[in-house]
């Protein structure tokens, strides 16, 4: 759990709702390059990070300005923990972006296959994604990072995950549950037997 700062939850959600310079400062002396520190683990830029970090921690004075913040952690692990749920929203959004690029990109780079093949190509890729975004948001992030190349130990470190075993049996049970519902679906079905 994350212990850095000098004060306690209390005085940490005082002083954001006060405006108090010293829990300022202590945020951004003490807490923030920790976070910057784990952010960057993720291989993203220093820059990247204390995006990250800032948005992070608007939606943390967000809340405690709404009174809707009670802390069952340290104000730093709140806050690293925001970070990281931040992170994982940046990170797929950009993946999603890239891989939809480098599928273009990949069209024009070889010799073009017949239409067909194509168009069942895309059909089988949409189906896909339909059935994938049926899945429960877990399992979603599981096997996006799965796919995008992450080993078991970067899966449990960016889910929270308390060991690497957990995390190839959440993995495994989540491609068990998007295999069935591809077994299952009419259109892939139609397609593979025709």
């Amino acid at each position: 759990m994350a212990t850095w700062g000098s004060f306690d939850n209390q005085t940490y959600l005082d002083g954001i709702r006060s405006h108090d310079d010293a829990v300022i400062k202590d945020i951004y002396l003490k807490i923030r390059p920790e976070v910057i520190r784990q952010l960057k683990r993720n291989k993203i830029s220093e820059e990247e990070a204390k995006d990250i970090f800032s948005d992070a921690l608007l939606v943390v004075y967000k809340q405690v300005m709404a009174e809707q913040l009670t802390l069952s952690s340290s104000f730093a692990a709140y806050l690293m923990g925001m970070a990281h749920n931040l992170y994982l929203k940046w990170y797929n959004r950009n993946k999603t972006k890239e891989r939809v690029t480098n599928q273009a990109a990949a069209v024009y780079e070889g010799e073009v296959p017949p239409a067909d093949e194509l168009m069942e190509e895309v059909v089988v890729k949409q189906r896909i994604q339909k059935l994938f975004l049926k899945m429960n948001k877990s399992c979603k992030q599981i096997i996006q990072l799965f796919w995008e190349g992450h080993s078991h130990q970067e899966i449990m470190e960016l889910m929270g995950f308390g060991s690497e075993g957990y995390a190839r049996k959440r993995k495994h049970k989540c491609q068990k549950k998007l295999e069935a519902l591809m077994k299952n679906d009419q259109v892939l079905k139609e397609i593979f037997n025709p």
